[in-house]
């Protein structure tokens, strides 16, 4: 089980249900559930349990709960999570906790979701996958689901191609001859929404427009953006052996 120090991030509350749910198991009496979560206590909680008098585990959870409970406000704790940022090393799911841990100060968990998103590095046409959760057990489902997405788009066959833009975001893109199959000759796209690219073949291109298509991954969906290309701006060919 977590120390509790009262040092860090860690709620008091989080870590009294964890004692609870382990003393449950061990079948535990009032005593002895006194004695280890004691041994528990370092830090500023340990020197706080100094000037406690209490004997018995109902009273030491309570002085707890009193001294180290919930004292930041809403704003606090969006300020933790505005400089809370995902490292390059570090899986969506691993961020996820790590806010999470963050959130459990308050009661947030709408806003968190978005952090957790925004941080994501990615096209937003894949990331829609992660939107419509309506609390952190259906988002940590869609964090799932979003991350097999990534693992079998590279491996697809389609006509598309992924780019960077300048802003180091990542795109969806397509050439004109092969949006025209997708479409299956009947090609809707809005040419309004032009967008400068750079990094394919090392040259700046300008889209001619955009449109969506829904992608299917085994028995995921997903509505993806594509930018539509001219076909020399994209010099690869894509041949059946």
């Amino acid at each position: 089980m977590t120390p509790f120090t009262g040092d860090d991030t860690y709620p008091v509350e989080a870590w009294i249900n964890e004692s609870e749910d382990i003393a449950l198991l061990m079948g535990w009496n009032d005593m002895e559930k006194l004695i280890y979560r004691k041994r528990l206590l370092s830090g500023t909680a340990k020197l706080f349990l100094r000037t406690q008098s209490g004997k018995s585990w109902s009273y030491l959870k309570e002085q707890l709960k009193e001294e180290f409970g919930l004292k930041l406000n809403s704003a606090a704790i969006h300020k933790k999570l505005i400089s809370c940022k995902m490292n390059t090393d570090e899986t969506c799911q691993q961020y996820f906790f790590h806010t999470k841990e963050l959130a459990l100060h308050g009661n947030i968990e709408e806003a968190l979701m978005d952090y957790v998103i925004d941080e994501i590095r990615d096209s937003e046409s894949i990331k829609i996958v992660l939107y419509g959760a309506s609390n952190l057990k259906e988002f940590r489902k869609k964090l799932d689901i979003y991350s097999d997405i990534k693992k079998k788009l590279p491996s697809c066959s389609s006509p598309s191609t992924t780019s960077k833009t300048t802003d180091r975001s990542y795109v969806n893109l397509v050439r004109m001859s092969d949006a025209k199959k997708i479409q299956k000759g009947n090609l809707v796209y809005d040419d309004t929404l032009k967008t400068r690219l750079t990094g394919i073949a090392e040259k700046e291109v300008i889209s001619m427009g955009t449109f969506i298509a829904k992608l299917q991954i085994d028995e995921y969906f997903a509505d993806i953006k594509f930018h539509v290309v001219k076909d020399t701006d994209i010099p690869v060919y894509l041949e059946k052996f």
